[in-house]
C-alpha cells in the first residue's frame, strides 16, 4: 500500500477466498475485506494477524462501513435478487427481485438507492431506513433446531455456530463457535445438550 505522500506503508499478500476482492472497509483498528463469493476476512489494520473469517450466501459486489448507523454494509446478489446485508449483526436489511447480477446495476450507499436496467427501463429503488427486516441467527444455512422447555431454542448451522435463543423474539442468549458445521444437536436428559 502506498500513502498519498508516496511513502510505502505496508506490503503483504492476503488471500480472502477464491474470487476477486470486491470491497475493503476500515473499522477502527481492523480491516474488513470481502470477495465476490461472500468470504469475509477481518484483519488487524497493520495486516499482521487475521482476526476472523466468515461467509455470506450470495455474490457480493461491495462493502462499506456506515459510521452513523454502526453497520458494515455489503451488497450483491443471491440468485435473481439483489440483497443488502449488515455483516456485523448478520441482518438482512433489504432484498429486491431485480432479475440477477447479469444486468446493468449500481448501488449508492450514500444515497441508499439501487438502480438497475430491466425490460429496457431504468428502475430506481430507494432503500427504506429500517432497523431490521430479518434477524439472522446464522450467517449460513441452519442445519439443526431443537426446541427446549420454557421457550428456548437451540440452532446449529453451516457457519459452525451453536446458538441458544428465545423463541419469542430470537434474541441470542449464548453463542459457541466450532471449527466445522453443526449438523446435529442431541439432548441428554432434561434440556442438556
Amino acid at each position: 500500500v502506498i500513502a498519498l505522500d508516496g511513502n510505502l506503508i505496508i506490503t503483504r499478500t492476503i488471500k480472502v477466498g477464491e474470487d476477486a476482492v470486491t470491497g475493503i472497509a476500515r473499522l477502527g483498528a481492523r480491516l474488513a475485506i470481502v470477495d465476490r463469493t461472500g468470504h469475509f476476512l477481518f484483519v488487524d489494520a497493520d495486516l499482521t494477524s487475521i482476526v476472523s473469517c466468515e461467509s455470506v450466501a450470495g455474490n457480493l459486489e461491495g462493502l462499506e462501513w456506515d459510521p452513523h448507523e454502526k453497520r458494515l454494509l455489503c451488497w450483491g446478489f443471491h440468485g435473481k435478487e439483489w440483497m443488502l446485508y449488515d455483516a456485523l449483526s448478520k441482518e438482512e436489511l433489504a432484498r429486491v427481485p431485480c432479475g440477477g447480477g447479469h444486468r446493468l446495476w449500481s448501488y449508492s450507499p450514500l444515497n441508499q438507492r439501487l438502480t438497475y436496467l430491466r425490460d429496457r427501463q431504468l428502475r430506481v429503488v430507494p432503500m427504506p431506513r429500517v432497523d431490521t427486516l430479518q434477524t439472522a441467527l446464522h450467517g449460513l444455512e441452519v442445519r439443526t433446531v431443537q426446541c427446549l422447555e420454557h421457550g428456548f431454542l437451540v440452532t446449529g448451522g453451516e457457519d459452525g455456530a451453536l446458538i441458544l435463543s428465545r423463541q419469542s423474539d430470537f434474541s441470542v442468549l449464548h453463542r459457541v463457535l466450532f471449527p466445522a458445521a453443526v449438523k446435529a444437536i442431541a439432548l441428554t436428559g432434561k434440556n442438556r445438550l
